[in-house]
């Protein structure tokens, strides 16, 4: 089981952050990195279709007042997905 950090944040610090890693929900499927089975570009390319931006190894979906962040390794797999709620 992973460890979460964020309750032990919230205790010391008394809020949550606006920026935290996460998942991305495309289409009934979700998205995370670091998983067991790596999870490649093409499949999130199929799943939630065009980002809203993309640079080499970084593609960026905006969704209702989210910000999604994908990092991708030069495999072109996914190494993690951080979310930002737009205040």
């Amino acid at each position: 089981m992973k460890y979460n950090p964020l309750p032990t944040f919230i205790l010391l610090f008394g809020f949550v952050p606006v920026a935290f890693a996460g998942s991305i929900r495309c289409d009934g499927h979700i998205f995370q990195g670091g998983e067991e089975q790596p999870v490649l570009q093409s499949q999130i390319l199929e799943k939630c279709g065009e980002p809203t931006s993309k640079t080499y190894g970084v593609w960026i979906y905006v969704r209702d007042n989210v910000t999604y962040t994908l990092q991708f390794n030069s495999d072109n797999q996914l190494e993690t997905v951080t979310q930002q709620v737009q205040e």
